[in-house]
């Protein structure tokens, strides 16, 4: 019976993953000719009250992406930066859940970080994708012992979305992909 229970289990949380946009926090990519058009999420936008924003723009014909950032209403900077100068994109991932060490058997809240590494050194953080992710279980008990948690797993799309971004921004510069060093 245990062992069925365990092979129920596995095969709903195969078939059940289910994402949804709802549940995560990301920027809006947008094809506009051949540029890729990057704009901070609308939510974020929102809550801050449109203090705080950010657009990336990369054109692959002129060879240069360029990153505009407002802050604080007033504050405004533009930055171009030469594909030459790009060393990688970085891509980065973080589980932000809290509590785990507590709660072994948990659903995880995850941060993926989509950036670029510089031939200076320097690195930027580009886009951050925050979202509601899958269920874990890293408790003593057997995964069918949640079949409840794992039958309404529900989670979001910034994995998805930010494995987009990156490899969109691979192909367009023609740089590697690497972890962050920060």
């Amino acid at each position: 019976m245990t062992r069925l229970l365990h092979n129920v289990c596995r095969s709903i949380k195969s078939r059940v993953k289910r994402s949804f946009r709802l549940f995560s926090i990301g920027p809006r990519m947008q094809k506009q000719g051949v540029r890729l058009v990057v704009t901070s999420a609308l939510r974020l936008r929102i809550l801050s009250l449109g203090a705080f924003s950010r657009q990336v723009v990369v054109e692959p014909r002129k060879g240069w992406l360029m990153i505009h950032d407002r802050q604080f209403w007033l504050v405004e900077r533009t930055r171009l930066i030469p594909f030459e100068q790009v060393e990688a994109v970085t891509y980065g991932f973080e589980d932000w859940t809290f509590g785990g060490w507590f709660f072994p058997a948990r659903d995880t809240q995850e941060l993926f970080r989509v950036g670029l590494r510089l031939r200076s050194g320097e690195e930027l953080d580009l886009f951050r994708f925050y979202g509601e992710g899958h269920f874990v279980n890293e408790s003593y008990f057997p995964d069918w012992w949640f079949w409840e948690d794992f039958l309404t797993d529900l989670s979001g799309t910034q994995e998805q979305e930010s494995r987009v971004l990156v490899e969109l921004l691979n192909k367009m510069i023609g740089a590697r992909v690497d972890r962050p060093r920060l």
